[in-house]
C-alpha cells in the first residue's frame, strides 16, 4: 500500500521499485479503485491528484 501526494492510501500493482536510504521509489502499473485493479493510466485516475503510469511517488 501507498500514500499518494494527496494524503489517499490505495494498493498498487508495481512494475519496478527502487530503494535508496530513505525512501522506496515505485513505478505503478495498476492502481486499485477501491474494489478493482484498473490500469494506472486509465482516465478516472487523471487531474494530478493519483499517480499516472510511470510517475514516481516516494513511501
Amino acid at each position: 500500500m501507498i500514500t499518494l501526494k494527496n494524503g489517499k492510501k490505495c494498493w498498487v500493482v508495481v512494475k519496478n521499485a527502487q530503494r535508496n536510504k530513505k525512501f522506496l521509489w515505485v513505478e505503478v502499473e495498476k492502481i486499485n479503485n477501491g474494489s478493482d485493479f484498473i490500469d494506472a493510466e486509465h482516465p478516472r485516475w487523471d487531474g494530478g491528484k493519483f499517480i499516472k503510469h510511470g510517475e514516481s511517488e516516494k513511501r
